[in-house]
């Protein structure tokens, strides 16, 4: 994404997911969190609470055609304490040894009181993806970047000039 919100999602009910693929540069990769922007004050109706919890997880590409197939770690509880960009944690790093991975949103409570995601529509990537859980539906491409970006370790992060272990690299 290019860090401009340019639309915004919410699903009717919780439980239903938002997920964004990366690839890494290099294996082993380390997840050790991420943010997403859960848009602004203009976005909700008129006495929502969009602070409610949600969680975030790590999700292999194991599901059909490369979707999103098994939880891989912890998710992590999230609340949200103000609007735009909120970073979160995952318990312990979560190893990729190779492939894509997922990371993804599980909302928390029924709109308009849970936490929506931003929209990038500028120059769409397909890599956002959309699961009605509550109604069975399988996974499907979303229309434009889900404003979710990735915190990991590994090959392609930058290295501290006196060869110290890798910085974390943010992915979006």
């Amino acid at each position: 994404d290019d860090g401009i919100c340019d639309n915004w999602t919410i699903w009717a009910q919780d439980g239903n997911m938002n997920a964004v693929k990366y690839t890494p540069e290099g294996y082993p990769c380390y997840v050790s969190g991420g943010k997403i922007n859960i848009g602004e004050m203009g976005n909700y109706p008129s006495g929502a609470n969009p602070f409610v919890p949600f969680h975030m997880a790590v999700y292999d590409a194991s599901g059909t055609n490369g979707m999103p197939g098994q939880q891989i770690g912890e998710s992590v509880e999230v609340t949200a304490s103000d609007y735009g960009w909120v970073e979160f944690s995952f318990p312990d790093l979560i190893e990729i040894t190779d492939g894509n991975f997922y990371l993804v949103h599980i909302q928390g409570g029924n709109s308009p009181d849970a936490a929506g995601v931003c929209v990038d529509e500028t120059d769409p990537q397909l890599r956002s993806y959309a699961r009605f859980v509550t109604g069975s539906g399988p996974w499907i491409p979303a229309s434009g970047n889900f404003m979710i970006r990735a915190l990991v370790y590994g090959e392609g992060g930058p290295l501290t000039m006196d060869a110290s272990p890798l910085q974390p690299e943010e992915i979006t």
